[in-house]
């Protein structure tokens, strides 16, 4: 799914009017009936419902909202906010049709705000086209509202939040706990510091058009199902396991073995046909004894990686416990200025090239980097927002050729092409100790087998997260471990066959 601007939402908005052909006052009532639609499923009719209607087309769509649910035998009291005598001639539209049956309250003034009175909020203030922050009466009455309701359901944007750019800490901002968005998410949407104005966020379909869609370019994605379905392999019946590859997992030192043991199970798990595990001599035995399916090649120090022997058909997972000693500094630097197939990289690995940073021109082309933010501004410098983060990763994949993962809620993959996709699976209990360690094992695994490094970042990405959500739902967030997601791998898979 493409990830627009506002200017490209624009101009498929325009687009869908003049080609389907469609009246933009009907688009209004096909946006308001999609997400009356979505209101009706999932919000009983047992609350008293505020609407906040601003003077522009979000607002329109506010008012045929709550005339839907009104008809439904919500409880709805309708409020149009008029600071101004500004009203679009589609919200115009919107009013008379609503007041041939209900009663639409007018706020004029801060002396006004304690007529809105409910328990849930529906804020349809301002939509995606706000370019700057909400001052004066708007700004008092964002500040009014986030005070007075604890719940809030967002029509297509928190009204005051930038979508192309970044929002400073003082503007005012709906904290909603819902938004519904159109068509597809928004970018800004996607990043952490809006989570709290975002909440959870739903993307409504509402019919614009796919011919007016294929006509505008984007560089970034929202990762969905029927996206890795496309990439995911069929295997062949008449093969064996030489077929789907030999990974070699470097990783684990003293203290720190588990990781090593988690990305192998994962690697296994994802289908790779052999698998060898890199580890100090000190950890061969409980490795033996944890993974069957695989090999062991023991460094010859007890404690940590000193030295690795590499074949060229062995695809490289390098860094989960891998630490930082100065024998394993040397032995990374070697292998990346003299190993020319893409790896993955990750944890300790990324640390020491972050120290080490004139390694970072020897990284093989194609290799895929794994780190979450902390770790990536290490290698990349401090950013002040993720916007910013946003386009030095972006930047960083162009230059090194490289793919960059940046872990996280909507994790992005980076490509050496400049396109970016956000992806759509994972939850909050992902966040535990050796996650990480688990999708390295995925996408090694998938490297392993000849997917492409974005093929095997994409899909990779999106069944760790699926692994995680089908876990979360047979268990909860709070429970996830490390092992519970490699649980879930086998049912990723499952699903994206399906």
């Amino acid at each position: 799914m493409k990830i627009l601007t506002i200017p490209e939402t624009q101009e498929l908005d325009r687009f869908t009017i003049e080609n389907e052909p469609i009246s933009s006052f009907n688009l209004m009532e096909r946006a308001a009936f999609n997400c009356y639609r979505w209101i009706y499923k999932h919000v009983p009719n047992k609350k008293t419902i505020a609407v906040l209607c601003g003077p522009g087309n979000n607002g329109g769509d506010g008012i045929a909202i709550a005339r839907s649910l009104l008809d439904k035998g919500y409880a709805i009291n309708c409020y149009l906010i008029q600071f101004s005598s500004n009203v679009s001639e589609d919200n115009k539209k919107q009013a008379e049709l609503f007041k041939r049956k209900h009663p639409l309250q007018i706020i004029h003034s801060e002396e006004d705000f304690p007529k809105i009175q409910g328990e849930l909020l529906i804020d349809a203030l301002f939509g995606t086209g706000i370019s700057r922050p909400l001052a004066g009466n708007w700004g008092k009455l964002i500040i009014f509202l986030n005070e007075s309701f604890s719940k809030c359901i967002s029509i297509d944007s928190p009204s005051g939040l930038f979508l192309d750019k970044d929002n400073s800490k003082t503007d005012s901002i709906i904290q909603a706990t819902r938004t519904l968005t159109f068509h597809s998410p928004k970018k800004a949407m996607l990043f952490p510091e809006n989570e709290i104005y975002v909440g959870e966020l739903y993307t409504l379909d509402i019919g614009l058009s796919k011919q007016g869609l294929k006509k505008l370019d984007s560089n970034d994605f929202y990762l969905e199902k029927h996206d890795v379905s496309k990439i995911l392999k069929k295997r062949k019946k008449h093969s064996h396991k030489g077929d789907y590859g030999h990974a070699l997992i470097i990783a684990g030192s003293k203290g720190m073995i588990g990781a090593s043991i988690l990305s192998a199970k994962a690697c296994l798990q994802s289908g790779v046909g052999l698998l060898t595990i890199h580890c100090p001599s000190e950890a061969s035995g409980i490795i033996h004894s944890s993974i069957p399916e695989a090999m062991i090649q023991v460094d010859e120090n007890e404690n940590c990686i000193s030295a690795i022997d590499i074949n060229e058909k062995h695809q490289i997972g390098i860094g989960p416990g891998l630490g930082k000693d100065d024998l394993t500094q040397k032995a990374l630097s070697t292998l990346i200025k003299t190993h020319n197939k893409a790896m993955v990289i990750d944890a300790d690995a990324l640390n020491i090239i972050s120290e080490h940073p004139e390694l970072i021109q020897h990284i093989p082309a194609g290799s895929i980097l794994t780190p979450h933010t902390k770790e990536a501004q290490r290698m990349l410098g401090k950013c002040k927002n993720s916007w910013e983060l946003y386009k030095q990763t972006r930047k960083f994949a162009i230059d090194y050729r490289l793919v960059f993962i940046l872990k996280g809620a909507y994790t992005q993959i980076h490509c050496p092409d400049g396109t970016c996709y956000f992806n759509s699976t994972g939850n909050p209990g992902m966040a535990t100790a050796g996650s990480g360690d688990v999708l390295t094992g995925i996408l090694t695994s998938l490297l392993a087998q000849g997917y492409t490094s974005e093929e095997a970042s994409k899909l990779g990405v999106f069944i760790h997260g699926k692994a995680g959500d089908i876990m979360a739902d047979k268990l909860c967030e709070e429970s996830l471990t490390a092992s519970t997601i490699i649980a879930g791998i086998p049912l990723a898979f499952k699903h994206i066959r399906k």
